[in-house]
């Protein structure tokens, strides 16, 4: 089983694991996140205290956008450009 250490106060993620302390200190909770778990394409949200798909690319493609330049680029041109933001987020080989 995979778990989620919890700063309980604010919800920010401590450590991901297999293994539990014992005893828990008692300033975190623990989340069971599944028997397999793979974080990739994911951010912590310490407000839901889940793990949510990550956005970065979103942000990064959102100021490129309002960059003047980028009001001549054909839609292809842009969609090309956003793949390729994606691309580079989330394929680690590249």
């Amino acid at each position: 089983m995979w778990y989620a250490i919890i700063e309980k106060a604010t919800g920010r993620l401590h450590s991901i694991g297999t293994v539990l302390a014992d005893p828990m200190p008692k300033e975190y909770e623990v989340k069971e996140l599944g028997e397999s778990f793979n974080q990739e394409g994911l951010e912590w949200d310490p407000a839901t205290r889940t793990f949510v798909p990550d956005h970065t690319w979103t942000r990064i493609y959102a100021k490129l956008a309002a960059e003047p330049w980028a009001a001549k680029l054909a839609v292809a041109d842009v969609q090309r450009v956003k793949d390729f933001i994606y691309k580079l987020l989330t394929e680690p080989t590249i």
